[in-house]
């Protein structure tokens, strides 16, 4: 059977339970979600659910304030984002919906 959304890229940038869900259904759907998250990891992991949300989903750390950060490129060109394009949705914490 096709899944729906099988094609489908998605980099990840929230934390908690409301983006995770939200993410979850994409990949439940078809998606390749891939989840970036801060070097200490996703604050709510710990959470008894978290398992529920993070399920179907690759998962990155990804540090932009410092230079180790620099080994993402390659997980940002598959999505079509610059360092700097992904530094600024974090410093704003701003979702797109435009498509890469």
């Amino acid at each position: 059977m096709t899944e729906a959304l099988a094609g489908l890229r998605v980099l990840d940038l929230s934390t908690g339970p409301a983006g995770g869900i939200a993410t979850m259904v994409l990949a439940d759907f078809g998606a390749n979600v891939v989840k970036a998250e801060p070097p200490r990891g996703d604050p709510f992991h710990d959470m008894a659910a978290a398992s529920l949300w993070l399920r179907g989903k690759r998962s990155v750390e990804l540090d932009m304030k410092t230079p180790s950060g620099q080994h993402t490129r390659p997980l940002l060109r598959e999505f079509g984002y610059s360092n700097d394009d992904v530094r600024a949705l974090y410093e704003r914490r701003i979702v797109t919906t435009e498509p890469v």
